[in-house]
């Protein structure tokens, strides 16, 4: 058995800046060969997009992306997916391979999963684990999302993202609680999800995670919508949709849509859209995570934006 491909688990709640984060640390392993697998909640998978805009410079031949949508890649319903991608990354060995999971995930359930398989433990060794946390929302956020504790209780480092957001005081209460999740963690803070590689904690293998059982993946509170293009909009009309919007109402909204010979990206907290140079998407559409009863609004606006 010859040596065991990274794995660099990259979890978060939804907006917290794992995708940022994940482009930051291709840019400081990118001499070595990297596979990437990215989940997400939505039907249109953008990350994918995006992370390749972001790493033009890395060659196919060292870059590999498996993208994996609607639902969360550690419960039933993607899972054996998940499996199926790791057994084919197994067959040609990378330096690394980077998982981005659902904003809506529970990985714990991924330690047990290489821990019972056979086939895949052999190939794979959790290297490195990091939590994304969204530190100006966390607060509300961990009264109301049970999953935040769990993706806590589960990575080996915390990242504090988006701290320039926040003051002193708020920021020491946010570490506090971590740590009561958490006490083994090496906690980092960071703005735009900026971390040096090299200062993060490796996995200790010895170390037991709870396993809840829970996958995150029906979440009671939260719905999906995709928003495929629409064949007349304008920068204009695209810019009043998003003004339409109530940002409470919304945890995630990324994308890509064409306007005449021009293509845009939809990213960002708040939202924000960014000319695209240079680089074509494969997929076209914004996939939204709001609140379960706000999709109907999103698409009624959405549905009008060409008249």
């Amino acid at each position: 058995m010859g040596k065991k491909t990274n794995i660099i688990l990259i979890t978060g709640f939804l907006g917290s800046g794992k995708t940022t984060f994940l482009n930051n640390v291709m840019r400081q392993i990118k001499d070595h060969t990297i596979d990437i697998i990215v989940n997400d909640f939505g039907e249109i998978v953008v990350d994918t997009d995006i992370i390749k805009q972001e790493n033009e410079s890395i060659t196919d031949s060292k870059l590999r992306i498996e993208e994996l949508g609607n639902g969360s890649i550690f419960c039933s319903c993607l899972k054996p997916d998940l499996v199926n991608a790791l057994v084919k990354y197994s067959k040609k060995t990378a330096d690394f391979l980077v998982i981005e999971t659902s904003g809506l995930s529970d990985p714990s359930s991924f330690y047990v999963l290489l821990r019972e398989s056979k086939e895949l433990g052999d190939y794979y060794s959790v290297s490195h684990s990091f939590c994304l946390i969204d530190s100006p929302k966390f607060l509300h956020l961990i009264q109301h999302m049970d999953i935040l504790e769990r993706q806590i209780r589960s990575c080996t480092n915390i990242i504090l993202n988006k701290v320039d957001l926040v003051d002193t005081k708020i920021l020491g209460e946010i570490e506090s609680l971590i740590k009561t999740f958490n006490s083994q963690a090496k906690i980092f803070k960071a703005s735009y999800a900026d971390f040096d590689f090299s200062q993060a904690q490796w996995n200790d293998p010895a170390l037991k995670r709870q396993y809840t059982g829970a996958s995150g993946c029906n979440p009671r509170l939260l719905t999906t919508s995709s928003l495929l293009p629409q064949i007349e909009i304008t920068y204009d009309s695209l810019q009043r949709f998003l003004h339409q919007l109530e940002d409470e109402q919304i945890y995630r909204m990324k994308g890509y849509v064409s306007i005449g010979d021009n293509y845009f990206k939809i990213d960002g907290d708040p939202v924000q859209i960014e000319k695209v140079n240079g680089f074509i998407p494969s997929k076209l559409g914004i996939s939204v995570i709001c609140q379960k009863g706000y999709e109907r609004e999103i698409e009624s606006h959405w549905s009008q934006l060409k008249s």
